[in-house]
């Protein structure tokens, strides 16, 4: 897990390869977005995970305060509800991790 924007976002990950390594079942990843939003300080937690061996990313946000999560799932054509919702993005994990914070450092402004 990684704290950003000085502890107010947390970003996770997991690829196909670390679920193949621990035995993963499917759904052990459920939850984990939640518990970068128990940290205290933290207003949005993101969490992705590969889907298959793609080079694309299900995402998963969650929020506090008045960051609308949903709004930021919508521009990558996900959805969901203002404080927990997801998307399917393409690319890197660099790359989905540089996208999504763009769209939150717009609305942490």
């Amino acid at each position: 897990m990684e704290l950003l924007e000085d502890g107010k976002v947390s970003f996770t990950y997991i690829t196909t390869q670390d679920e193949l390594d621990v035995k993963a079942e499917p759904g052990d990843h459920e939850g984990l977005v939640n518990i970068g939003k128990d940290i205290e300080g933290v207003k949005v937690s993101i969490f992705i995970r590969q889907k298959d061996k793609e080079n694309a990313y299900k995402v998963s946000l969650r929020s506090e305060d008045d960051i609308n999560v949903s709004d930021i799932c919508l521009l990558f054509g996900g959805g969901g509800h203002p404080r927990a919702a997801g998307a399917l993005i393409q690319g890197s994990i660099e790359e989905v991790k540089e996208k999504l914070m763009k769209e939150i450092k717009k609305w942490m402004e």
